[in-house]
Parts: structure tokens; sequence; C-alpha cells
């Protein structure tokens, strides 16, 4: 399996899905934060527009403050 990491643009919605297109890759990792209503989808608006403008999986992981 091959990983990179790549830092690039402004806009990190727009950056993310134009890179991960540009690049052909199999599976977009993000972190979030989940500061949504306890009742919606605990998406951050970052992760929200990315898993709406990509074809491509999205992985979530959530970050968690002790």
């Amino acid at each position: 399996m091959q990983t990179s990491v790549l830092v690039e643009g402004s806009g990190p919605d727009r950056t993310i899905v134009r890179a991960s297109q540009a690049k052909m890759v199999d599976l977009i990792m993000l972190a979030t934060q989940g500061r949504a209503a306890f009742d919606k989808l605990m998406l951050g608006s970052v992760a929200e527009r990315v898993i709406k403008n990509t074809l491509c999986p999205v992985f979530l992981v959530p970050i968690i403050e002790e």
C-alpha cells in the first residue's frame, strides 16, 4: 500500500477534492471535530463539502478531546 501527504492550495474542501481527482486517489481520510447539533450527522463543514463534491470514498476520524 502506498500513501502520501500533499500540502497545497487554499480553500480546504476545494483543494482536497481537486487534488484527489488529479491524483486519482482511492480514499480520502479526514479528521472531524463534529461540531454539528447532536441530532445531525456529526460532520464539519469541510468534511461535509468534500463528501458532497467527490465520488471517492471518504473515511472520517472523529477528534475526541479529553
